[in-house]
């Protein structure tokens, strides 16, 4: 595998965890609704690592719907630059519907 190729990887699974933790201190310092879209979001960034760990198609699907329908909300209410962390969980959704319709094949049955 090139150099780039991990290097790559490796800057993704970054932006994933750090988009995680923000969720958590999200769902730590917010209250009311944005608390239970933190708290989602962080279940549906979890499924993502478990179903990659586990190569578990329903995981990834699972955390597909959690993260497309809660990380715009997300976008939608913070400020600045953090919302570019939602903005990774959306972009994760996408590329597994991606994946899905276009390919027509799940990450799990790629290896």
């Amino acid at each position: 595998m090139p150099f780039l190729a991990i290097l790559s990887g490796i800057a993704i699974a970054a932006l994933i965890f750090c988009a995680l933790l923000w969720q958590v201190y999200r769902a730590v310092t917010t209250t009311g609704l944005l608390r239970w879209n933190a708290i989602g979001l962080c279940l549906g960034t979890l499924a993502f690592m478990a179903a990659a760990a586990l190569r578990s198609d329903a995981l990834f699907l699972l955390g597909t719907a959690l993260n497309l329908l809660l990380a715009p909300i997300a976008i939608w209410a913070d400020p600045r630059w953090s919302k570019l962390l939602p903005a990774v969980q959306l972009a994760m959704a996408l590329t597994v519907i991606y994946l899905l319709f276009v390919s027509s094949n799940l990450p799990t049955a790629a290896a």
